[in-house]
């Protein structure tokens, strides 16, 4: 796929949601192969596999790690409705995207939890403007 474009990719190991492990080897392979791979998220929920990453990964590789629900207070709202739903929601509200709808069988967040995530972002715009972290 990576030879299919020249755009900069991404790859994303996230195995709750592939069943599959990107083990650490095969992503370096596929890096030395295609020079248009620039990042990986790993999300692999092994900080030694991260670490171990992070130390073999080459210059040119951007490397990102965590899990989503141990980095703030806000990112169990972005999951409560069905992904990408509420993250496209707040996109829209901060003006980076047009729209918030997705293709089907998704649409939008239900009222509600637009409600919820429109108070916290006015929640993290305060938080910003007092200089305060998040």
């Amino acid at each position: 796929m990576a030879e299919s474009t020249e755009r900069t990719i991404i790859v994303y190991n996230i195995p709750y949601r592939t069943s599959v492990n990107l083990k650490n080897s095969t992503l370096l392979e596929l890096v030395r192969e295609s020079p248009n791979i620039h990042g990986v998220k790993d999300s692999s929920g092994s900080l030694a596999q991260a670490l171990e990453l992070i130390s073999a990964a080459p210059e040119t590789l951007s490397v990102l790690t965590g899990e989503d629900a141990e980095v703030a207070w806000w990112i169990p709202l972005l999951f409560a409705e069905t992904n990408p739903m509420p993250l496209k929601h707040c996109l829209w509200r901060m003006g980076l995207i047009e729209s918030p709808e997705c293709r089907l069988p998704l649409t939008r967040v239900t009222r509600g939890h637009a409600q919820t995530l429109d108070a916290m972002l006015q929640r993290i715009a305060n938080l910003e403007a007092t200089g305060r972290i998040l």
